[in-house]
Order: structure tokens, then C-alpha cells, then sequence
């Protein structure tokens, strides 16, 4: 018994000791994860304007134009510029003219 007069019952104690470590556990997996995801951001900057550049197949400088009057999907973080590159892809895929066929069948 304890000071209140109820019974101290071990296990229902080793129950909330092993649910407080999973919590902690799940949580250091999360902050691992994060960890992971924007280290490999920083670290990786296959994100960046070479990405932009690969996909595209434009130079540099036209990239970090169109940047600057905002006409090709980016992020920016601090100074540096990041691309998405399905967002690129799907970009460009917006601008795709029609086929004299494919004018055809919509008319």
C-alpha cells in the first residue's frame, strides 16, 4: 500500500514507463526525419539552379531571369533558390502547343 491507502500495482507503473519511451521514441524518429529531409536539402543541391538548368536546358543566367520576373516555379530560402522538379516538368508541359492533328479533333 501507499501513503494514500491504495495498492501499488507493478505493472500498470511498467505500462506507463514503456508508453512514455515509445513516445519519446516516435518523436526522436520524427526530429530524425526532419533532421534527414533538410540536411539533405542543404547538403544535396541537386534542388537548385543545376536542376533548373538540367530539366530546362537553359543557361544560368536565363534561369535566374525568369526567377526575378517570377515566371518559373521556385522556392527561395534565405539567398538560395530551390526547384521542384515535377513542378518544372509540369510547367513546361503548360506551355505545350497542339499538333496540327490534335487542332484538328478539338475543332
Amino acid at each position: 500500500m501507499n501513503s494514500q491507502g491504495k495498492t501499488h500495482n507493478p505493472f500498470e507503473a511498467i505500462e506507463n514507463q514503456l508508453s512514455r519511451i515509445e513516445s519519446l521514441l516516435l518523436e526522436l524518429k520524427s526530429d530524425r526525419h526532419s533532421f534527414l529531409v533538410n540536411k539533405s536539402i542543404e547538403t544535396n543541391n541537386d534542388n537548385g539552379i543545376k536542376l533548373a538548368m538540367r530539366i530546362t536546358g537553359w543557361k544560368r543566367k536565363t534561369i535566374y531571369n525568369l526567377v526575378c520576373k517570377r515566371m518559373i516555379p521556385h522556392f527561395k530560402r534565405g539567398k538560395t533558390l530551390y526547384f521542384d522538379e515535377q513542378e518544372l516538368k509540369d510547367w513546361i508541359k503548360a506551355g505545350k502547343r497542339l499538333t496540327q492533328e490534335e487542332a484538328e479533333k478539338l475543332a
